[in-house]
């Protein structure tokens, strides 16, 4: 009989961050994947992220090292993990959220009997987790509110078959300038509307703590991820689903929020081109009315005060 450690292989990426690899370490002891191939991807930490491995190796059956040659960065860190695993399955695991194992034997099935190509498993604590135990169309789940794109975004919540995404290996490489290397194999599951399955209790938390990620980067990177989808209703929707701005005039607030960075300051005003183009005609017409005249009169105001003696 198949066991879930013939099955697939878990990849810890991390870099110069060892307690809380350690910690992640302590929590996986308790759980049904603990015999599974564990592969910590150390980035070529310069901490004592070794130390860690050496310490939990004798409580593991199968927990390997794997030290990249350079510091790759973190979304290139992703497509390595990709590389190193030889089973069917892979699951790749930040070193800092949370879980809970209470409840895996839905997710061990489905993965044994290979019942799907992806299963999500996780998403930020302010999500109430309601989709479970649910192996449906993708896009039948997003139209009843199932937040497949910000979920996606995340990505410990995604397990998967590696034969299904070794068609996006370029494309993935090709968007780590863009922060989310994942997301072209992801969102081909939202284009094509496959079936995915929603593990029946949340099994990883995001960790919402401090990070290192520019918001101005971020958000035109994500902007740029979501043009990777074939028309402008579905850029829309994966744009500000991930955002958390689904409604008309939220979507409005974005662009102000773009132009009157000195009001906001959340985002970059580059990026007000790229998210103008995903709009719909109502809300450039209303941007046009509310952006122009700010901006002239900016313009004219500063004018006035350059030439003031």
């Amino acid at each position: 009989m198949l066991r879930i450690e013939n099955k697939l292989e878990i990849v810890f990426i991390t870099y110069n961050r060892s307690k809380l690899l350690g910690n992640t370490l302590t929590q996986f002891l308790s759980s049904p994947f603990k015999d599974c191939k564990l592969t910590i991807l150390n980035n070529c930490s310069t901490d004592n992220t070794i130390e860690i491995y050496k310490a939990f190796s004798t409580k593991f059956s199968n927990l390997n090292l794997v030290t990249n040659k350079y510091n790759i960065g973190a979304n290139a860190n992703i497509m390595r993990a990709v590389e190193v695993v030889e089973l069917d399955y892979i699951w790749i695991v930040c070193d800092d959220d949370s879980f809970n194992f209470y409840d895996c034997d839905d997710v061990i099935d489905c993965i044994i009997n290979e019942k799907a190509e992806l299963i999500n498993m996780g998403a930020h604590d302010d999500y109430v987790w309601s989709f479970g135990g649910r192996n449906e169309l993708v896009k039948n789940l997003h139209q009843e509110g199932y937040p497949f794109f910000k979920a996606s975004s995340f990505v410990p919540n995604n397990l998967f078959k590696i034969e299904a995404f070794l068609p996006f290996i370029i494309s993935g490489y090709k968007n780590i300038p863009n922060m989310y290397p994942h997301m072209p194999f992801l969102l081909s599951f939202y284009s094509s509307n496959k079936n995915i399955y929603i593990a029946n209790k949340r099994i990883v938390i995001a960790y919402t703590g401090t990070q290192d990620y520019n918001q101005k980067d971020s958000t035109q990177g994500w902007l740029n991820t979501s043009k990777l989808l074939n028309n402008r209703l579905d850029v829309n929707k994966c744009f500000f689903d991930q955002r958390k701005h689904k409604n008309y005039f939220n979507q409005i607030e974005i662009l102000l929020a773009c132009s009157f960075k000195s009001f906001y300051g959340k985002y970059h005003y580059k990026t007000i081109p790229g998210i103008f183009k995903i709009v719909s005609p109502s809300q450039k017409i209303i941007y046009i009315i509310l952006v122009i005249p700010y901006i002239i009169i900016r313009f004219l105001v500063s004018t006035i005060k350059k030439s003031k003696p």
